[in-house]
């Protein structure tokens, strides 16, 4: 029993190093979210614009940001490749005032009822074209399970009705690439309006190098900011077999040591 229970242990244990979520926050506030979540605030390396950072790419601890546009298709279905997207797009992290976080500036408008600005907007060249999106290439596999959003310096992002042109909802969508070419989503169904107009839980089955984050409203939705993103490292096979061996020889020796 007393072996089992040391298995139990080391389950424990090998469970508790995929778990520990590192949340990253993106507009200098150490709580993101209407839920006030815990975050570690992190500014990107790259060139100063007032308070704020602009950068192709933005370059954080763990993984860097670059943005683009789609040419040739709207981002709010279940796939897109890397060559349907414009990268001569900057990355911006809005710092001031509050409240802001990553966004875009592709350069492009479509007409009088759409502006491009530093946040994350759709159908900037067309209805259905100019959806703007941020890759976020990090340095080893994650799994990135959250991602927080806000707009015009809110604490969430704003809706609209969808009556006409000039409205549309605030939409986004979540993808992953094992090549950092060919992107799926990890929403069911594609694109989706974030939980309580706050955030997005992706469910992630596996961890990837590489994932991007749409604005992929109708219309003239108005996008914004991604606030903050939730990650896990996951160690290595090798790891966490010298971790298992260790552990069970721990509770074998405990046991040998108690016998004597």
């Amino acid at each position: 029993m007393k072996f089992i229970a040391g298995l139990s242990l080391l389950a424990l244990g090998l469970s508790a190093t995929t778990a520990q979520a590192t949340v990253i926050s993106f507009d200098g506030s150490s709580s993101v979210g209407v839920d006030n979540v815990a975050a570690t605030t992190e500014t990107a390396t790259g060139t100063a614009v007032g308070g704020d950072v602009k950068g192709d790419p933005l370059t954080f601890n763990d993984f860097t940001v670059s943005a683009g546009f789609s040419t040739s298709t709207n981002l709010a279905g279940s796939s897109f490749s890397k060559s349907e997207i414009n990268g001569s797009s900057t990355a911006y992290q809005d710092l001031a005032p509050a409240v802001g976080g990553l966004g875009a500036f592709s350069g492009q408008a479509n007409d009088a009822f759409k502006t491009d600005t530093d946040n994350l907007e759709s159908n900037l060249i067309t209805s259905s074209t100019g959806d703007e999106v941020l890759f976020f290439d990090f340095t080893a596999d994650v799994l990135l399970d959250q991602v927080w959003f806000n707009g015009n310096h809110t604490e969430t992002v704003a809706f609209t009705d969808n009556g006409g042109f000039d409205a549309g909802d605030t939409l986004f969508n979540v993808f992953f690439s094992t090549d950092g070419t060919n992107y799926t989503s990890v929403l069911t169904g594609g694109q989706k309006s974030p939980t309580k107009q706050d955030y997005l839980m992706t469910g992630p089955t596996g961890s990837y190098r590489y994932y991007a984050v749409a604005a992929s409203g109708w219309n003239s939705a108005p996008g914004g900011y991604v606030e903050a993103i939730s990650y896990a490292s996951v160690p290595e096979p090798g790891t966490l077999g010298l971790m298992g061996l260790g552990l069970v020889g721990f509770v074998i020796a405990r046991r040998q040591a108690r016998k004597a």
